[in-house]
């Protein structure tokens, strides 16, 4: 049900200065149990903020690291506490994104990217060759671990501001409203910008 998040992106904590980059706390441990984990104090985000990705991926994470029924539940609990008490704007979107849809079934919205397009806008946000991805996504079976690993061929001038599950939702509902015979090149073009968008915190 879940598609994997690459979940290595960079967050540093603290709240921005006017005018600097948001930073965000990348030790998020959603998987502590639920008698111990605090909706407050284990969120690396403040009230009022944007939920990072990076929160939303550790979580995503983390449940597909466990084969419990009932921990996975926990994990996902854990992390919508926080965001309820927190960003509680941010649920519907965290929802959508867990679940890999954009809306309600009956509403019929695809992101309509194919798997061929995905690996295109990853060697090209990374400098890494197409026949390269698509080995690498043959032999390890998972692009999303292949995207992860292709981060450390990636230069950038500037360093981007960490991404938000707010963000990201918006940017994926409007790749999935391009339409026309261009859509399918400017589908690669949003995908490489959210790419390139994606730190490595290592």
């Amino acid at each position: 049900m879940f598609q994997r998040i690459p979940a290595k992106v960079e967050a540093t904590n603290g709240k921005a200065a006017a005018g600097a980059a948001i930073k965000w706390n990348p030790d998020y441990h959603p998987d502590k149990g639920s008698s111990s984990y605090h909706p407050i104090e284990d969120a690396t985000w403040s009230k009022g903020e944007k939920v990072p990705y990076l929160a939303l991926a550790k979580t995503l994470e983390a449940v597909e690291a466990t084969s419990s029924r009932l921990k996975f539940i926990e994990i996902l609990a854990n992390y919508f506490r926080s965001v309820i008490v927190l960003s509680p704007d941010d649920l519907l979107y965290s929802v959508y994104l867990c679940l890999n849809k954009l809306a309600p079934a009956y509403e019929g919205v695809e992101l309509g990217i194919a798997e061929t397009n995905i690996m295109k806008a990853i060697a090209t946000a990374t400098g890494r060759s197409l026949d390269r991805i698509k080995a690498d996504a043959a032999k390890q079976g998972d692009l999303g671990l292949v995207a992860e690993s292709s981060r450390s061929n990636q230069k950038t001038l500037f360093e981007p501001q960490p991404l938000t599950v707010t963000g990201v939702f918006k940017k994926l509902l409007e790749i999935s409203k391009l339409t026309g015979q261009a859509s399918q090149g400017k589908k690669r073009s949003e995908e490489r910008r959210v790419g390139k968008e994606c730190r490595s915190r290592w």
